[in-house]
């Protein structure tokens, strides 16, 4: 905690010419065996590049390299070990997923800064991956400011914002952000969409989602199972059970997903039978059943009653298995 601390009032000072993680080497066990020991016994994670410049290249072992993050591939050999492009993208990966609280909001609060004092800001994937971080983890109205800073945004950029509002509940910005997208003439992909349809599936008033289904027919390029899958859970929900099945019908691929939908639209709106059938035909096709799945007819079974009995002692032997 200390660490970040130091190291984020030093970079933001301008008192540092090299990578923070490099503080680490005071205060680090002598060795790199150690330090990774260290790190599984409590849980703590440090920057992969800082253990390079802290060991001598000779007590190194290759599975000792082998073991860091996959960002360690992108450093040059040697022990002047300076951070690219690549090595960012790679720890701002882990972080946006890393579990704990403050020690990662403050180590990408670090990046950060160094990304800033390295000029690599301007880079539109860079800065798409500092946008994401933050609005997945830790700060909305601090990714909106990155967001809105930067000098060039990608479909991935907007994204990345819009799955903050979605995530965080925060729906009328979701779609007010969206609209901003359209009129910046910034073209949608299936991942904005299915965002969208998300964001607003719990508003009462369908007028957006059926316009994204219009927009996905007018540009059937743009439609992929993942698209669809999100217009058949989104009509389910909204009880809309036979525009759901015809979505379901004309699918070219279905997944696990896409069954599970049908299954769980059908028991969400009271068909329960249908919903019985649905599995049924599901394991006809001879897909994989995954705990959703064996969840939703579990309910639908205790549902029915008896007259579901067999199918619930089915999925016993499932679970069982």
């Amino acid at each position: 905690m200390l660490f970040f601390q130091i190291a984020i009032e030093a970079l933001c000072q301008g008192l540092l010419t090299f990578f923070p993680s490099r503080l680490q080497n005071v205060a680090t066990l002598p060795s790199l065996p150690a330090v990774l020991r260290l790190q599984r016994s409590t849980g703590a994670h440090f920057l992969p590049f800082s253990f390079p410049s802290a060991t001598p290249a000779a007590r190194l072992h290759a599975s000792e390299w082998s073991s860091r993050m996959s960002s360690s591939s992108c450093f040059p050999t040697g022990h002047a070990l300076k951070p690219g492009r690549p090595a960012y993208l790679s720890l701002l990966k882990w972080a946006a997923g890393a579990a704990g609280p403050s020690p990662p909001a403050l180590l990408v609060a670090a990046i950060h800064c160094h990304i800033l004092k390295s000029g690599f800001l301007g880079n539109v994937v860079l800065a798409t991956a500092l946008v994401d971080t933050f609005a997945r983890r830790f700060n909305l109205n601090h990714a909106r400011k990155l967001f809105d800073e930067m000098c060039e945004r990608d479909t991935a950029s907007w994204n990345a914002m819009l799955y903050g509002y979605s995530r965080d509940g925060s729906v009328q910005h979701a779609l007010a952000l969206f609209r901003m997208m359209f009129l910046s003439e910034v073209p949608p992909n299936s991942s904005t969409l299915s965002i969208i349809l998300q964001a607003c599936s719990d508003l009462n008033d369908k007028t957006l989602g059926r316009c994204v289904h219009c927009y996905v027919i007018r540009h059937p390029g743009i439609g992929d199972t993942f698209l669809h899958n999100s217009l058949l859970v989104y009509y389910c929900r909204h009880g809309d059970i036979c525009v759901a099945e015809r979505l379901f019908e004309r699918m070219q691929t279905r997944n696990v997903v896409s069954w599970n939908g049908m299954i769980s639209g059908y028991a969400t709106n009271d068909f329960s039978y249908e919903s019985l059938e649905m599995f049924h035909h599901m394991r006809q096709e001879g897909l994989r059943l995954d705990l959703v799945t064996l969840e939703t007819v579990l309910q639908v079974c205790a549902r029915v009653g008896a007259e579901a009995f067999k199918d619930g002692e089915c999925i016993h032997a499932l679970l069982i298995r």
